[in-house]
């Protein structure tokens, strides 16, 4: 094996450590290594190419392939510590402008809103009062919403998502949120039905 091919996970995103040559044998394994993680359904992807030492026509266009099947508003994919040799192969391919790049994974992790998880919660507990909120249950609704309101805030959904998400949390806030001193309304009395007028009355005045 050419290639060698470690991941960690931070929060909501996943870091593929890339260790070696990327050429034909080693694009294959690299190729099939992000197909499954995309299909098993992660959407952000950072890969530290730090020990990368060289990259073939065939890992460019792994790489682009994957930079593509990322460009959507709801994923993202990063490359960290790209060396010089294989900067300078990127740019000759013309594949550099389709990655984000940033010089160490430090700095790839440092401003992803989907790597903040553990923080926003600990920002979060201050804000409640909670020092140690700990490990919380919730159910796979409110799973989801969380995870719709979270893209929502960093500018990740379409506009139809985000408007399902409002909706979403509109209706859990309807179902949990009670009114403070909140008066009921007045019941209005019910009025009597009007009484129907025949024929005759209405033309002589009489009842028919």
């Amino acid at each position: 094996m050419t290639v060698e091919l470690q991941k960690e996970r931070h929060s909501g995103v996943l870091v593929v450590s890339v260790e070696g040559r990327l050429d034909a044998e080693g694009s294959a394994d690299f190729e099939l290594f992000t197909q499954e993680a995309v299909s098993s359904g992660e959407r952000h992807l950072i890969l530290d190419f730090s020990k990368l030492g060289y990259i073939s026509n065939a890992g460019l266009r792994a790489l682009a392939s994957l930079a593509k099947s990322l460009n959507t508003p709801s994923t993202s994919l990063r490359v960290a510590g790209v060396q010089p040799g294989v900067a300078q192969t990127l740019d000759a391919a013309g594949v550099a402008i389709l990655i984000d790049a940033r010089p160490s994974l430090e700095a790839a992790l440092a401003n992803h809103p989907a790597a903040r998880g553990d923080d926003l919660s600990k920002h979060l507990g201050r804000l409640l009062g909670i020092n140690d909120p700990g490990p919380i249950e919730v159910s796979p609704d409110q799973a989801k919403l969380a995870e719709l309101a979270f893209e929502l805030l960093a500018g990740k959904q379409h506009q139809h998502r985000a408007a399902r998400a409002m909706a979403q949390g509109t209706q859990v806030l309807q179902r949990v949120a009670v009114p403070a001193a909140s008066a009921p309304a007045p019941v209005r009395p019910k009025q009597a039905p009007a009484k129907k007028v025949g024929f005759w009355q209405r033309l002589f005045g009489k009842r028919s």
